[in-house]
């Protein structure tokens, strides 16, 4: 199991070969670094078992909203993805193919190993470096994302995460009510991709201070690999509060 941090220093950023549009070009970058190291993230098995998180500014421009990457937080609980993730440089950090006017490039970057959760731990205090996704199915069969705190929260993570990695979960999601006080939405979401037309497609999720309790196993597998569905597009990364 592994946490690793992409951080991009000023230095790097007068290119502007760091700025995105979507986390989907992200996703498509660190699978190209993957890669290079033997490991295909997206072959057809579920790529799910890692995560990625991107801290990020909006930068004003007339035309489409642009995105610069401060830094990446990445991690993997599956075996085979944590030791190509572990191997990863600075010189990886860039498209195989990129389109033009597509350009992704974090050759400049530094790239650091990250904290680790003490052993034993049956409880953890975290806030979100990107919104926690999870969806909710209808009764006509289409589904919904979920955006708000709702009875049904602690199953509904426990479930995803079961899908995830092929075993019962016990995972309790306890909000931080002080933050709560006041605040009418916890709702976030991002831009995962651009439609054929350049615009922009956002999914949303939840994102607030929290205690996560649970097994150890099941608090690892969150902290690794993150928290909730679609992490391979950048949601439910997770940070511990100071």
């Amino acid at each position: 199991m592994i946490r690793r941090l992409i951080l991009i220093p000023k230095s790097a950023r007068h290119s502007g070969r760091h700025l995105i549009r979507d986390r989907g070009q992200v996703a498509d970058l660190l699978g190209a670094a993957l890669r290079r190291q033997g490991v295909n993230p997206h072959d057809g098995t579920d790529p799910a078992r890692w995560g990625f998180g991107v801290v990020a500014r909006r930068i004003r421009t007339q035309g489409p909203r642009l995105y610069a990457i401060d830094a990446i937080h990445l991690g993997s609980s599956d075996p085979a993805i944590a030791d190509a993730m572990a191997r990863i440089e600075a010189p990886d950090l860039v498209l195989d193919d990129a389109t033009p006017g597509w350009e992704l490039d974090l050759r400049g970057a530094q790239v650091h190993n990250y904290s680790q959760i003490p052993d034993g731990l049956e409880a953890i205090n975290l806030y979100c470096v990107s919104p926690i996704r999870l969806t909710r199915r209808l009764a006509d069969g289409s589904q919904e994302d979920v955006i708000a705190l709702a009875p049904d929260l602690n199953a509904l993570i426990n479930r995803t995460m079961e899908r995830r990695f092929g075993r019962p979960f016990r995972l309790q999601l306890l909000p931080d009510r002080l933050y709560l006080r006041g605040r009418s939405s916890i709702s976030a979401g991002f831009a995962i991709k651009s439609d054929d037309r350049g615009r922009a497609i956002v999914k949303r999720g939840i994102a607030l201070p929290f205690t996560l309790a649970g097994p150890f196993e099941d608090l690892q597998h969150a902290w690794y690999a993150g928290l909730g569905r679609t992490t391979g597009l950048g949601f439910g990364m997770l940070e511990m509060a100071s």
